[in-house]
């Protein structure tokens, strides 16, 4: 068999193929395709196949005849790696999505749905910086998904005095208004920068939740800042976003261990702002280098970021 009748002979199969898989017929697609199948079979006769493995449910296997006809497009048809990449995250094949998705940055900032996607594979994978960079366009999404997770990235990549987050965050509240776990990080970051009167607008349905005891939106604020204006201790118990997930045992486990008894008494001090450039530090200096070393023992807990 020639050149020219083995590629016709293709075009006809093919064409038989793409029939059968448009009116449903499946498995009649697929055998079709198999007797095509060998080293030099074409990009499209691999997404064909794909589309058909979709079809029937089996998304790893259709994820791995996209990224083969990726491979073997000759212009590197984006397209078909964005739907091997959709398949593995849809599968839960995350470190199969993570390594197609490093080819796919470029997508990702500019399209919501595939920002979405590597964010949440990035943030499960507690990759929460790696992440930060889709915040932006995803508060431009409209759906509410992308939007909250475009706030999980922002509270992750926290910068309170950046007035874009401020702006990111406004703008996604615009959409969602009801959801006040976001009205709780907006307010957050006005408050830093001294918005009194955004303050004044979005207080008021901060405090009607309070009121109906409707508590649920404080578990996604985080504890520092929620002591500067809530004097509820059992909001502020509730008050832990980002402090890390704690055993139930850890206290108990605290009160047996061993302790020794001596002639000084014991202080401990624990901060992140344990840098000399920073105010906190400036003003309680002074305070440390005037304890009595001979009745206290002083200890530092350092949980200043490295780069200060």
């Amino acid at each position: 068999m020639n050149v020219v009748e083995q590629t016709l002979n293709s075009e006809i199969s093919y064409a038989a193929a793409s029939k059968d898989f448009k009116a449903g017929r499946y498995i009649e697609s697929m055998s079709c395709l198999n007797k095509m199948l060998n080293p030099k079979t074409d990009a499209r006769t691999y997404a064909l196949l794909a589309r058909n493995l979709e079809k029937l449910n089996l998304k790893s296997d259709a994820a791995a005849a996209f990224q083969i006809a990726y491979d073997k497009s000759t212009s590197k048809n984006i397209d078909y790696l964005l739907e091997a990449f959709r398949l593995h995250y849809e599968s839960g094949n995350d470190k199969l999505a993570l390594a197609l998705g490093n080819k796919l940055v470029t997508q990702a900032r500019r399209d919501p749905d595939v920002a979405f996607m590597m964010a949440t594979l990035l943030v499960r994978n507690g990759e929460l910086a790696l992440a930060a960079p889709f915040k932006q366009v995803l508060a431009g999404s409209d759906k509410e998904e992308h939007l909250i997770m475009a706030a999980r990235l922002i509270y992750g990549d926290w910068q309170p005095d950046s007035r874009e987050h401020m702006e990111a965050t406004r703008r996604i509240l615009q959409k969602i208004p009801r959801n006040n776990a976001v009205r709780l990080l907006y307010l957050t970051i006005c408050r830093e920068h001294s918005k009194y009167d955004v303050i004044e607008r979005h207080q008021p349905f901060i405090d009607e939740i309070i009121e109906k005891d409707d508590l649920a939106a404080f578990e996604f604020d985080q504890p520092f800042f929620n002591l500067h204006w809530c004097g509820i201790e059992k909001i502020n118990r509730m008050a832990h976003l980002s402090t890390g997930v704690y055993g139930t045992n850890k206290q108990a486990e605290r009160r047996v261990m061993p302790h020794k008894w001596g002639d000084k008494i014991r202080l401990g001090y624990v901060s992140g702002d344990l840098w000399e450039q920073h105010a906190t530090m400036k003003l309680l200096r002074g305070v440390f280098e005037l304890h009595d070393r001979d009745r206290f023992d002083v200890t530092l807990f350092c949980n200043t970021p490295q780069q200060f």
